[in-house]
């Protein structure tokens, strides 16, 4: 009898020992993986570009498990003519991702692709494999 209770007593010790590892590496993994943000490749499932008439008109960017976060910092400089008129609107975003465990903050990203007959609206996503540039809704290379 009471060698049954010294084995049982061993098996929850080691379970619960078990679960305790579980949590502290989950943990760990957690902290890592939320430190740095991922840069997102193009041909990510996540990544749409989504046309009308030939034209880029939106680029959706949808994050992943577990980089559900989309983050993507951006850019802005104009390009100026002799008299001081913006001819280019330059925009650039660099395509990122951060790990969310908990809730979900800007799972999607929309981009609205800008034309006008006035100036020229130029986007340049970075990607992780690429550089992707629009100019007036259409893909540059």
């Amino acid at each position: 009898m009471r060698g049954k209770t010294k084995s049982l007593r061993k098996k929850i010790l080691c379970s619960l020992g078990g679960i305790a590892a579980l949590l502290i590496l989950c943990g760990v993994i957690m902290i890592r993986l939320s430190d740095h943000p991922i840069q997102l490749r193009s041909d990510s499932p996540g990544v749409e570009f989504v046309t009308e008439n030939g034209q880029i008109t939106y680029v959706t960017v949808r994050g992943q498990f577990p980089y559900e976060r989309v983050i993507c910092p951006l850019e802005n400089s104009d390009m100026q003519d002799s008299s001081g008129r913006v001819t280019e609107k330059i925009s650039t975003y660099k395509m990122q991702a951060e790990a969310s465990f908990f809730g979900q903050s800007m799972v999607t990203m929309r981009l609205k692709i800008e034309t006008t007959d006035e100036m020229t609206h130029t986007y340049i996503l970075k990607f992780a494999d690429k550089d992707v540039k629009i100019v007036n809704g259409k893909v540059v290379e």
